[in-house]
This record gives C-alpha cells, sequence and structure tokens, in this order.
C-alpha cells in the first residue's frame, strides 16, 4: 500500500508542498487548492474531504492534531461510520 497525502486549503505552493511531502515518503499528494478554502470552513472542509476518502478508499487515515483536525476528523468519521482514535502519541 501507497502512503497518500491530501491537503485542503485556498493559495498553497503545490511545488513545495510535493517536495516537503516526497521527503517524508509521501507517494502522492491530493491537493485542493481553492482560494475559498484559504479560511477553515468546517462544512466545505468535511465536503471535500469525504469526497476524496469515497473516491480512493484508503485502509488508514492518520490525520493532524489541532484545532481543525479535532473539528474535521470526527465530523468525517460520524459521517462515515468510521472508527476514530484521537490524541494518540508514543
Amino acid at each position: 500500500s501507497s502512503l497518500v497525502s491530501l491537503v485542503i486549503g485556498g493559495n498553497l505552493d503545490a511545488k513545495k508542498l510535493q517536495d516537503t511531502l516526497n521527503m517524508c515518503g509521501v507517494e502522492k499528494l491530493i491537493l485542493i487548492n481553492d482560494a475559498s478554502l484559504e479560511s477553515y470552513n468546517s462544512e466545505a472542509y468535511t465536503k471535500n474531504f469525504l469526497e476524496v476518502i469515497k473516491s480512493i478508499s484508503p485502509e488508514y487515515i492518520f490525520g493532524v492534531n489541532s484545532i481543525i483536525g479535532s473539528d474535521l476528523f470526527p465530523a468525517a468519521s460520524f459521517q462515515t461510520n468510521g472508527a476514530l482514535a484521537m490524541d494518540c502519541t508514543g
């Protein structure tokens, strides 16, 4: 299985993101880069996130532990009836 990264936002530097993620072992970058997504909007981000999840059917999803992640991942888990473990460390 391959490591895929999804980045959602606005005015993102695709080349810089790709270079950085390549150094971390990411094999594929899915970039949703739209000016309307520059500021976090729970509904819009969740909608975009779920569309990608449905299209690639990942075995596992790992997310960033942040204010956005604390909103996005529970919402996506609820919408997909998926399991969710948060604040995992170590």
